[in-house]
């Protein structure tokens, strides 16, 4: 079987009333199931050394211990509108294809995809990567003596110290989306060509 033969499944194939309610669904389930493990995830790596916890089953006592269990969801509520960039990439994804489509007169599924992908990574993630800071910056806070160990911005040792770390934030969140959109839409054009 051809490239050419392969039948793509687009979005207007699909039931919208059924289809984002039931993403939406799925995406709070798996998030409230791994949110914890995604939070000592971060906690780890922004660590220096092992200067607060010495690995996965150690931090997740401690947080538990001195945070309680809700330390273990810090910031879920807001790492949850994530599931909305990732519906806009998606809308985005297909609303593109289907333009230059039928406004364009673009019939290639590889152009298309290709300028379908860029345009809903760019989205994506500049409204993904906001949200994900202020989610890290939730998931770093109330830990109390423990943050002596941790540091989140590499980049504010290079800004000179009058400007606000809300300035930072603005300029580096969209900058970091866009970014990622770039280098990883080529990635995501072959993962779905081979999908």
């Amino acid at each position: 079987m051809s490239i050419e033969e392969i039948q793509v499944i687009e979005l207007k194939m699909m039931d919208k009333r059924k289809y984002y309610p039931l993403t939406l669904a799925s995406g709070l389930t798996i998030r409230s199931l791994l949110y914890p493990f995604m939070l000592i995830k971060t906690r780890l790596q922004i660590q220096k050394g092992r200067t607060v916890y010495k690995g996965t089953f150690d931090a997740f006592m401690k947080i538990a211990i001195n945070e309680g269990r809700s330390g273990l969801y810090r910031g879920f509520w807001v790492s949850c509108l994530q599931l909305f960039p990732s519906m806009a990439y998606i809308s985005a994804y297909e609303g593109t294809r289907h333009y230059l489509a039928e406004h364009m007169g673009i019939q290639d599924n590889r152009v298309r995809s290709f300028i379908g992908g860029g345009f809903a990574s760019t989205i994506g993630q500049t409204l993904a990567v906001p949200i994900d800071i202020v989610t890290q910056h939730l998931m770093l806070m109330g830990r109390g003596s423990s943050a002596k160990g941790l540091s989140l911005f590499l980049l504010t040792s290079v800004v000179p110290v009058y400007v606000p770390r809300l300035m930072i934030q603005v300029v580096a969140a969209p900058l970091g989306g866009v970014s990622s959109a770039v280098l990883t839409n080529p990635l995501d054009v072959i993962r779905a060509r081979i999908q």
